[in-house]
């Protein structure tokens, strides 16, 4: 074969120029830049030089120097007392992914505009420094993959240019000559967690932040950026920091804030044009540990929501317009993390709250007043003494009273403790501003409670049955004198946000009360210890400040709805199931109950609706079977339950919601039962240990409309036809963090009801690390505009196997691609060499090629002049022989035939 000695000496050629190159551990480039970077930043004198200069920068393991294969990667000189400038030659690190020099003040001049020629630059870090000049607009172009950019406290100025790399996840220019507006493409930086421009030049207003963006942290402090407050509920999920401190934003705050459900950190001081009252909403934020909004326009009462932040350790209020009182329990569920309180320079009043003396001794910082902050005269005015339960020794207490009011003199009663339904009902009416009400029809006309009829006065035969107040704006706290209503049925009081103080212990005897509705008031204390409500079916205290434990009496009753969700409501759960057979809702998302879930008892059977989410409860959940007929939601998400899921889950054939997110305990895998509830149409496991194959048999589920099983344990593949039978119900599928693999099927794409398809940790924003799904791309023609391939990451589909080239096969006109691939990788000197390979390696083919044909002909001519001889002979022979000739004889012209066929075949 006159083929194989060219393509064995290609072969040759290139693996000697690959072992070439190999066989430097580093490129010489690398090095000799690196003793370049040591003397131009005065190596001798830098705080860690461990075995610089000494031999390979990669295999003697230079301080700061980190290799991957021979390459430069990271270059970490942080804190290491660099002097003088930054030498062009970094330029010759051309693999290099992190670059650190922060925090050498030594380190000077201007940032070199080849660093623009480091494209694979991830994290450039020069913080802290004396670098000047303006951040080269080279640098935003070109590197593409650059993630980190920290230029805070150097002596950089200009404007941040355009950034074509959207792969940015931090801008910090904190503290330096910067300027400028902050770009209106930060838009499109869908991974950007943080943006810092504390203390830097730049000015104009914030640009739109949209959902698509993971923004985690946004500092505009000690800049003259102005506008109002952006529009930042659109960040609910990701945003942690918003700080805005002495900057000249202006307007109010938005009750949208309360949304930011994750927000940790809000700083409004010293905004001078904030307006406006603070947004009793921000109570809703579990998450916020500082709370500063000092010395700017805001006025208004303090939000008595504020005393929800059980979290909080910073509380800044003061210097701003604040008038009212604070209630008793106001410092009650931060007492344990309170470190620090600024009231002082406000317009409050009345007594200091008894929930100081919860405070730690250890708190910081705790000016009340004016005088115990040195700032002067005292505005706010409490009233002394201080309640017996603070220590004048206390923190809170020093200097307090000095400046303080003397104590008022108590409110006289508005009846005598008896009288009629008509004294209940004026009781009402003043002690809850009922002249400002929404709608007080003929309220003021009590020559008889029920004549002429009064809005939101029920009765029956004469007698007041119900109270429906709802939403009637009722300021103020509740009178006694309504336990005269002896035959009320129904109090209902709920969005009367400004209706505060307890429930008076008068209450507690209402022998015909069914319903009690105080859901999202300001009442606060605990429910009356002694109840005679014997006909109470429904207790409705969401979302107030009820706090305590619950009544042991309350058992005894036929409740059916009970909702203490969003309580301070403490205690334990057990009694609820043990003895509550009636009941039909239980609600108790986000309070402080806790304990485990007992065995239910043999006669509740009614239970629709159990919501245990957020709150303490742990153990296994106990068999649900009984309530086969009845239970239609069931969440108990983001608890610390344990166990597995319960097969017997499929037997709930009313069951239309099961949620179990971020039950971080619970594993094992999803039992293919689920699927046997057939109404199910929400289905939430995010963020558990379940493992396992994909539980296929879910999408089996006719009316299932959400699918979420996110950051789990799940793996295997998704079946082809896995999504028909949902095609026209799914809604919302989360499927990213899993470890799921192979093709996606083409049942997927055809969808059609879909609002939020995530399936990628790309499509998701999860971080870089975490477990991710691997799926085949798909072709393009099954994926055009759908909801599932939005910022869709895949993995090519595995190549079919290659078939075996025979043996005698010849060799092809080209090296193979392979060859050419691993030749064409190397660099430096072996380049040269193995591209000469490769064009000896072209020739000597090409010659080879022409070399064989040549000798096919002859060989092929040969073959048919034998083919001729054999022939001739036949015909002696045959003529010798009788006249026998079978069907399958060719005569001679067929012979002739074939024979000129072949020749011209030959010449062809």
């Amino acid at each position: 074969h006159m083929g194989r000695p060219p393509m064995v000496l290609a072969l040759l050629l290139c693996a000697m120029a690959a072992a070439t190159v190999a066989a430097a551990p580093s490129p010489a480039v690398d090095t000799q830049a690196l003793h370049i970077f040591y003397n131009a930043t005065a190596g001798a004198s830098w705080t860690n030089s461990t075995k610089w200069l000494e031999g390979d920068p990669c295999e003697n393991q230079w301080y700061g120097v980190v290799c991957v294969e021979g390459q430069l990667h990271v270059l970490d000189m942080g804190y290491n007392n660099l002097q003088g400038t930054l030498p062009p030659q970094v330029a010759a690190f051309h693999q290099l992914r992190d670059f650190d020099v922060d925090n050498n003040e030594g380190l000077s001049g201007t940032l070199p505009i080849e660093l623009s020629r480091l494209v694979h630059l991830e994290d450039l870090d020069v913080d802290a420094t004396f670098v000047s000049g303006t951040f080269p607009a080279e640098l935003a172009t070109s590197l593409l993959h650059l993630q980190q950019l920290r230029l805070q406290e150097s002596y950089l100025s200009g404007t941040i240019p355009y950034f074509t790399s959207h792969q940015l996840q931090s801008i910090n220019v904190e503290e330096t000559s910067v300027s400028g507006t902050i770009p209106s493409d930060i838009i499109f930086f869908t991974k950007l967690r943080e943006l810092n421009v504390e203390g830097s030049s730049m000015s104009g207003t914030i640009p739109l932040l949209t959902s698509a963006m993971k923004l985690q942290k946004l500092v505009i402090e000690d800049t003259a950026v102005s506008g109002t407050l952006p529009q930042l509920e659109r960040l609910a999920a990701t945003l942690k920091t918003i700080d805005f401190t002495r900057t000249q934003i202006s307007g109010t705050l938005n009750p949208a804030l309360g949304g930011l459900r994750v927000l940790e950190e809000f700083d409004c001081t010293k905004v001078n044009a904030l307006s406006g009252t603070i947004p009793p909403e921000i109570g809703r934020l579990l998450h916020l540990t500082e709370l500063e909004i000092s010395e700017t326009a805001v006025s208004g009462t303090v939000p008595p929501d504020l005393s929800r932040l059980w979290l909080l350790n910073e509380l800044e209020l003061c210097g701003n317009l604040l008038s009212g009182t604070l209630p008793n329990y106001f410092f009650a569920a931060a007492a344990a993390s309170l470190n620090e309180i600024e009231l002082y320079g406000n317009l409050l009043s009345g007594s200091v709250p008894d929930s100081v003396a919860m405070l730690r001794v250890t708190v910081e910082e705790c000016h009340l007043t004016n005088q115990q902050a040195g700032e002067g005269a005292d505005t706010n005015r409490f009233t002394c003494p201080l309640p017996a339960a603070i220590s004048p020794n206390h923190r809170c207490a020093h200097l307090l009273c000095p400046s303080a009011l003397p104590p008022s003199a108590p409110l006289s009663p508005l009846l005598p403790s008896d009288g009629t339904a008509e004294d209940a009902l004026m009781a009402l009416f003043n002690a809850t501003g009922g002249a400002n009400w929404d709608d007080s029809t003929n309220w003021q006309s009590m020559s008889s409670a029920c004549d002429p009829p009064k809005y939101g006065v029920e009765c029956r035969n004469g007698q007041v049955v119900a109270l429906r107040l709802d939403g009637n704006d009722l300021v103020g706290t509740l009178p006694p004198q309504l336990a005269r209503l002896t035959n009320l049925e129904v109090l209902d009081l709920e969005e009367c946000s400004d209706l505060s103080g307890t429930l008076p212990t008068a209450l507690e005897e209402l022998p015909s009360l069914k319903a009690l509705i105080l859901k999202k008031t300001s009442i606060s204390g605990s429910l009356p210890k002694n109840l005679f409500w014997p006909n109470i079916e429904s207790l409705e205290l969401y979302d107030t400040w009820m706090s305590g434990t619950l009544p042991h009496d309350l058992a005894k009753f036929p409740i059916k709805l009970l909702e203490i969700d969003y309580t301070l409501i403490s205690g334990t759960i057990n009694g609820l199931f043990e003895n509550l057979l009636s009941l039909v809702d239980l609600n108790m998302e986000d309070s402080y109950l806790s304990g485990t879930i007992p065995k239910l008892a043999a006669g509740m059977t009614s239970l629709q609706q159990l919501r245990l989410d957020n709150c303490a409860i742990s153990g296994t959940l106990p068999p649900l079977s009984q309530l086969w007929n009845s239970l239609r939601l069931l969440d108990a998400s983001r608890n610390m339950i344990s166990g597995t899921l319960n097969p017997e889950i499929g037997n709930l054939q009313s069951l239309s919601e099961l949620d179990f997110r971020f039950v971080s305990n619970l594993s094992g895998t999803v039992p293919p039962e689920v699927s046997v509830a057939r109404r199910l149409s929400k289905l939430e496991l995010s963020g558990t240990k379940l493992s396992g194959s994909f539980p296929a048999a879910l999408l089996s589920l006719p009316r299932l409309s959400d699918l979420e099983i996110q950051q789990s344990l799940l793996s295997g593949t998704l079946p082809p036809f896995a999504f028909a039978a949902v095609a026209s119900t799914l809604e919302d599928l989360d499927l990213f963090g899993n470890r799921i693999s192979g093709s996606l099927p083409p049942s997927l794409f055809a969808l059609r009801a879909m609002e939020r398809c995530r399936l990628t940790n790309d499509q998701s924003g999860l971080s870089n690390g975490a477990p991710s799904n691997e799926f085949h791309c798909v072709p393009s023609d099954l994926v055009v505009d759908h909801i599932c391939a939005s910022h869709f990451e895949c993995v090519p589909p595995p190549s079919p196997p290659t078939p075996p080239t025979p043996l005698d096969s010849h060799p092809p006109s080209a090296p193979p691609m392979a060859l050419e691939a691993a030749c064409l990788s190397q660099d430096g000197l072996g380049f040269g060499v193995v591209l000469v390979a490769v064009l000896i390696a072209v020739a000597l083919t090409a010659g080879t090629t022409f070399v064989a044909l040549r000798g096919f002909k002859f060989r092929r001519s040969e073959s048919l002049l034998s083919k001729k001889q054999k022939r001739d002979a036949m015909l002696e022979i045959t003529s010798t022989m009788p006249e026998q000739r079978d069907e399958h004889e060719r005569p001679d012209n067929a012979l002739n035939a074939n024979e000129n066929q072949d020749e011209n075949q030959d010449d062809k």
